[in-house]
Parts: C-alpha cells; sequence; structure tokens
C-alpha cells in the first residue's frame, strides 16, 4: 500500500476557472459563442499575463485567516466572465467590435435601396446618423461580416450587402442593421 506523502495538497478552488474555461471552449466549438471570443480571449495577454503574476506573488501568503493564493482563481472567474460580458456587449476594445460596416453621411440622400440576403438573423432597426451601419450579431453561427457594394446616382443610392465567403474566425448569427431616416428606403431582405 502506497501513502501519500505530508503536505500541502494543490487547492481544488483551481478547478472553477479551469471548468470555465472548458465551458466556453465547448460554447465556442458548439457554435454558441462566436469563434471570435477565441480573438478576444488572446487579445487580453497582458490581463492574463499579470493574472499569472498575481498567482506567483499571492502564493503561499496570507492577509489574515485568509488565503491570498485562494483569491486569485475568484478573481480569474470574474474577469472571464467580464471578457464574455465585454465580447457580447461588443465593448469598443475588443477586437471583434471592429467588424462594423458604415456608410456615407445620409444628409444627400433621398431616396435608397437596401438587399441584404444571408441564411441567419438580420435585426432591422432606424437611428443612423449615417446612411446605415451593420454590426454583426454577437453569437455564435456561419454568417461573416458583411461586405457593401453601393452604387449612387444623384440622391439615390443602391446598396447591397453581401457576406464574406469565408468567415473564418469571425462567424456570427447575422447581422444588426440600423438605417437613417431621412431616405425612403426599398428594403429586400
Amino acid at each position: 500500500m502506497t501513502h501519500r506523502a505530508p503536505g500541502p495538497s494543490p487547492p481544488k478552488i483551481w478547478l472553477l476557472p479551469v471548468l470555465a474555461l472548458i465551458a466556453l471552449a465547448g460554447l465556442v466549438l458548439s457554435g454558441v459563442l462566436s469563434r471570435s471570443l477565441a480573438l478576444d480571449f488572446v487579445a487580453w495577454w497582458p490581463i492574463w499575463a499579470l493574472l499569472a503574476l498575481l498567482t506567483l506573488l499571492a502564493r503561499g501568503r496570507r492577509l489574515g485567516r485568509v488565503r491570498l493564493s485562494g483569491l486569485v482563481p475568484v478573481i480569474a472567474i470574474l474577469l472571464i466572465g467580464l471578457l464574455v460580458a465585454a465580447h457580447l456587449l461588443a465593448w469598443p476594445a475588443m477586437p471583434s467590435t471592429r467588424l462594423a460596416l458604415v456608410g456615407p453621411p445620409a444628409a444627400a440622400v433621398e431616396t435608397a435601396a437596401l438587399s441584404a440576403r444571408i441564411d441567419g438573423e438580420i435585426r432591422l432597426r432606424a437611428g443612423a446618423e449615417y446612411l446605415y451601419r451593420v454590426e454583426p450579431l454577437r453569437l455564435g453561427g456561419d454568417i461573416a461580416v458583411p461586405d457593401a457594394r453601393e452604387q449612387t446616382a444623384e440622391s439615390a443610392v443602391v446598396i447591397e450587402l453581401l457576406p464574406h465567403p469565408d468567415p473564418g474566425f469571425y462567424g456570427f448569427s447575422g447581422w444588426d442593421v440600423v438605417l437613417s431616416a431621412a431616405p425612403a428606403w426599398s428594403l429586400t431582405l
């Protein structure tokens, strides 16, 4: 029979952030969350490096009766939650939020036609200061970021929104299209 050597056992609290990362990877691989979350995760490397440094500095230290090394996994869970929230809410500092497509100013346009055909969801609403603004819906899917083909004739504009042929890491569930209320619109969705 073998006996375990005396000494501290590895803290089980580190299972929480490990399980959270495994759950995130599962949600990305299953298509519930966008693959661009992985790029946002990598872009946060300074935060993960600071967390690793904090782990090394807190090892074996106490603040009264509280082990500081036990607080680091809790901080890691909070940072993972913040990462997911920032990704889903399109925080401007995230690399995946720089995918918005913004049209020209709407001031000189009287009539406009928009054609957007994708297999995913299209959310349409009014209120853009520009003629149009198209952003990806932040959940997982196979819809790529949009490209726009514009044709202008005097005060009329025809816009055709097309997805990139290969979404790569930027696969989303659809597009959020915001249109200016100034021109008269003809829509083909």
